[in-house]
């Protein structure tokens, strides 16, 4: 959560404040309380398993138990890539904003440039400030975007 938190975006208030402040926090509570119980239905299984003879009805309880921990495992793991793919894009985003600040330094390329009297090179200069200000754009929009994933849908009655 590092990566979301620390990063420059969020410091300046780029990314969506409710999605970092109250979703993703309660997302990451609560992917450690469904690991939690599955560990614990997990050790259930095996101590029960080791326990009694594996007789038709014995087997008939646990293996919906075993699929369902099984289900719940995969969908754990999704919710821990979308955080994941959050957290990439939120330094994606840091990346295209130092990159747009670096492009603050063109200037004096130019001026060098310039006074080398390299027109082909200031040309290039221009071209890259205006692509690095489009993957800024970019790269936060799809941070956002991301975490607007964190988002659970709405449950119809």
């Amino acid at each position: 959560m590092w990566a979301i938190y620390g990063s420059r975006v969020n410091r300046l208030k780029m990314l969506d404040d409710i999605a970092n402040d109250i979703i993703l926090p309660r997302e990451v509570w609560e992917i450690a309380h469904l690991l939690l119980t599955q560990s614990l239905l997990a050790k259930r299984q095996q101590e029960a398993r080791r326990a009694v003879l594996a007789t038709a009805e014995f087997e008939a309880v646990l293996a919906p138990q075993e699929a369902a921990l099984r289900r719940s495992i995969e969908g754990t793991m999704e919710r821990v890539v979308i955080v994941e793919e959050y957290a990439r894009r939120v330094q994606e985003a840091d990346a295209a904003l130092l990159a747009q600040e670096m492009l603050g330094d063109n200037d004096q390329y130019r001026n060098l440039l310039a006074r080398t009297d390299d027109v082909e090179g200031m040309r290039q200069l221009t071209y890259q400030a205006v692509a690095a200000s489009e993957v800024l754009a970019k790269s936060v929009r799809d941070a956002i975007e991301v975490g607007q994933m964190l988002i659970p849908p709405e449950v119809s009655p």
